[in-house]
């Protein structure tokens, strides 16, 4: 079983330079307008961090959240970050302002370069949506070697018997506030706790686990932190190809971003 131990809000960012140091590994959550981000974070953090709204396109900025995990089996402990990214699917702002943040968001999901884990929610009532679909795609076409989309279906607690058995068959991690009524290999807190754990602990470098048991110990801290810049600043940025392929998944999320940006 994966425990939370702690976790704390950061800061928010409206653009990528105004983000934390990219030193520690992060999960950045992301889906439409109101499908229940920051209640399912609040929920797998055991927090009120994360705030929510009632009114589609209030929030309007990269939330970040510093936590520390365990494994209380092998007592491996994982400190990352959680990323609340602002929803897509509905916007109440100046075209002006929908520009600069197709720029921004674009820029921060392709540039932050310790993004480990895309996890995509997906409102378990409204599957197979053209939103969704795009976005996945989207994130699909610029995934590095390192990074992994995990696919979570929230709201199932609404579905009826015989949908959420269908929804068994589907690729992802299945949540809802009457956990009871989930299988747990199909998903509940716990389950959707172990993939984060598990996609963080296989993508940490050698460096970044030097960095995880020495916390405590600041002169080792910042050796760590420092190397892990370096290391950074030496990946494939501008290789051809990956180029290639950024220019072209830009193209298509700025796309989508433009009809249907929510900062939420």
């Amino acid at each position: 079983m994966i425990k939370v131990k702690n976790a704390k809000f950061i800061t928010s960012a409206s653009r990528i330079t105004q983000a934390p140091p990219p030193i520690l590994s992060e999960v950045v959550f992301m889906g439409r307008s109101n499908v229940g981000k920051s209640t399912l974070i609040n929920t797998i953090l055991d927090s009120n961090l994360a705030k929510s709204s009632s009114t589609p396109g209030k929030t309007r900025l990269i939330n970040f959240f510093e936590t520390c995990w365990e494994d209380m089996q092998t007592n491996q402990n994982l400190t990352f970050n959680i990323i609340d990214l602002p929803g897509i699917g509905y916007a109440k702002v100046s075209k002006a302002e929908m520009e600069q943040w197709k720029k921004s968001l674009w820029e921060f999901i392709t540039k932050r370069s310790n993004i480990k884990l895309f996890i995509h929610l997906i409102d378990s009532r409204h599957l197979g949506l053209e939103i969704d679909e795009n976005l996945y795609n989207v994130l699909e076409s610029f995934l590095r070697n390192d990074q992994n989309i995990l696919r979570v279906f929230t709201k199932a607690d609404k579905l009826k018997k015989n949908e959420l058995a269908k929804l068994y068959q589907k690729n992802g991690v299945i949540m809802g506030n009457k956990e009871g009524e989930i299988r747990p290999q199909n998903g509940g807190k716990n389950t959707l706790r172990a993939h984060i754990f598990q996609a963080i602990l296989h993508t940490q470098s050698p460096l970044q686990n030097l960095s995880q048991n020495n916390l405590q110990q600041s002169h080792l801290q910042n050796d760590s932190q420092k190397k892990l810049q370096d290391l950074h600043q030496d990946l494939p940025q501008n290789k051809p190809q990956i180029k290639s392929q950024k220019n072209s998944a830009q193209e298509e999320l700025q796309n989508l971003l433009c009809s249907s940006l929510s900062l939420s």
